[in-house]
């Protein structure tokens, strides 16, 4: 199953999707940047976590949108005004490392 996980200025949003792209289970949570980047990356693991267990299923991937910029070759996040001190942080590498770690997925997909 591939999870997705969108950042946005407000809210991040996370969700599981079959194969046929119906989406299975979703959360969301406020994303307040002003809390910091690493808050926010707990929040979106625990949520990643939420939709595979109601789901019942494993996680294979993970798909990232994130309001921008962010580098396309590296998943970095570039100067993003709604996320003032989250450049450079990295989504992609974070999740992957996180989530291939613990054997819950076979990689992370980003566009």
């Amino acid at each position: 199953m591939i999870a997705a996980v969108d950042i946005g200025g407000t809210k991040i949003g996370v969700g599981m999707v079959d194969s046929d792209g119906r989406v299975l289970s979703r959360v969301q949570s406020p994303t307040a940047p002003d809390k910091g980047y690493a808050k926010a990356l707990h929040r979106m693991v625990n949520m990643l976590r939420d939709v595979s267990t109601s789901t019942g299923t494993r996680i294979t991937g993970i798909g990232i949108g994130s309001t921008g910029p962010v580098y396309p070759f590296t998943g970095e996040f570039g100067n993003v005004n709604f996320f003032p001190n989250w450049r450079g942080e990295n989504p992609v590498k974070d999740l992957e490392h996180i989530f291939q770690g613990a054997g819950h997925t076979d990689g992370v997909v980003t566009p």
